[in-house]
């Protein structure tokens, strides 16, 4: 379909300027997601009563025209977010002189992974804000997640793709109406993305990583849990595209077999992060690909059926240096993994055995400070 021209921006005092105002920022993004810790919240932008009309060919949404300072509410309260003509930035606001942090950690806790980077300086969490773009923008990150996600369509990713060919990261969190053709634009427009999340799209396909294969050859980041249609096809290619990969999440996508991991051990040796909780095609020979990703040390296997005991002793022994594993519902793991555990991974922040008829958790939590709490909710247990 054939994109509307762009929107003209709204008068400004300030005069006009390349980007425009954009949006009020409501939520920031976090530094990573991570098995064990839930997204920060997020919300739709407010609007005032001094608002612009749209283009009518594109969802109608209002955004303020008027109002330059908005205080967030969010995971970085001690920031003032400002939205002038000329750019949108983050500034500290006087009630601390301190670097925000986001409220979840990285798998990695390292400072030099991809996935804890500091936030852009310039990025769009609206879809008003998307609706404001103009050709050339400037912007290099896009995060729509939360109730925006129902309203993100097709036109809105090509309209950004269009108009911000210097994305670098991008988050669409389960929106049901994106579909393979809105990431291909995406790709093809903007082949400088080392972060996309397409968490619960659930529209999508082969096709879509294909794409980001084909264009994308830097991701260093890539979460397509809950992208139930997937297949083997599409990680081995993205796998052999994209060598630089550091985290890859793949929770719930129940297609993906050992065919996938085998190539992940070939093509990517960076991997530092690895989730496949949920795909029940992983057979109990998963150890043998991994021990090729020497740099991995947070893994997720929640709910693979053929994970026994010996699987965790031989990955002890690989790999002394993991510090998340997440093992709740593996049935036929026992308790005697703990100590194995204990004296070989002497990094170990995270262990979830939850779920686990043959472990007693509560008798271990408190020897165990890295030991998951008995009932504890894990945050990623709809995958």
């Amino acid at each position: 379909m054939a994109m509307p021209p762009s929107p003209s921006p709204p008068s400004s005092p300030r005069g006009d300027a390349k980007d425009g105002p954009i949006s009020i920022f409501t939520s920031a993004p976090s530094s990573g997601a991570s098995v064990w810790s839930s997204l920060p919240p997020s919300s739709s932008s407010s609007s005032s009563s001094s608002s612009l009309s749209l283009s009518s060919s594109l969802p109608s949404y209002t955004t303020s025209s008027s109002s330059l300072l908005q205080s967030s509410t969010y995971p970085y309260s001690n920031y003032t977010t400002t939205v002038t003509s000329s750019s949108s930035s983050l500034s500290p606001s006087s009630s601390s002189s301190t670097t925000p942090s986001s409220s979840s950690s990285s798998p990695s806790g390292s400072s030099t992974s991809p996935t804890n980077q500091r936030l852009p300086s310039k990025y769009i969490n609206s879809i008003s804000g998307i609706n404001m773009l103009r050709s050339d923008s400037t912007f290099t990150a896009c995060y729509i997640r939360g109730p925006q996600c129902s309203q993100l369509t097709h036109d809105h990713v090509t309209h950004l793709a269009s108009c911000c060919p210097d994305l670098e990261e991008v988050e669409f969190q389960n929106s049901r109406k994106i579909r393979d053709e809105s990431i291909h634009v995406l790709a093809q427009n903007c082949g400088q993305l080392r972060k996309v999340t397409l968490r619960g799209c659930v529209q999508l396909t082969d096709a879509a990583v294909l794409s980001l294969a084909s264009f994308c050859p830097d991701i260093q980041y890539l979460d397509l849990c809950a992208v139930l249609k997937l297949t083997d096809q599409a990680i081995v290619e993205i796998a052999q595209s994209c060598p630089n990969l550091y985290t890859l999440m793949l929770s719930g996508c129940n297609l993906i077999s050992q065919v996938s991991v085998q190539q992940l051990s070939v093509s990517c040796p960076q991997l530092e992060v690895l989730y496949l909780s949920g795909c029940s095609r992983i057979t109990d020979d998963l150890i043998t690909p991994l021990s090729h990703l020497r740099s991995l040390h947070s893994l997720d296997v929640r709910g693979i059926p053929r994970l026994s005991d010996q699987f965790v002793f031989d990955l002890v022994g690989l790999f002394p240096n993991m510090r998340n594993i997440n093992l709740s519902n593996c049935r036929l793991v026992t308790e005697a993994v703990i100590p194995v555990l204990a004296s070989g991974c002497k990094g170990l922040q995270k262990v979830n055995l939850n779920g686990i008829v043959n472990v007693n958790v509560a008798k271990y939590e408190a020897t165990y400070p890295w030991m998951v709490k008995a009932q504890q909710q894990d945050n990623n247990d709809q995958y």
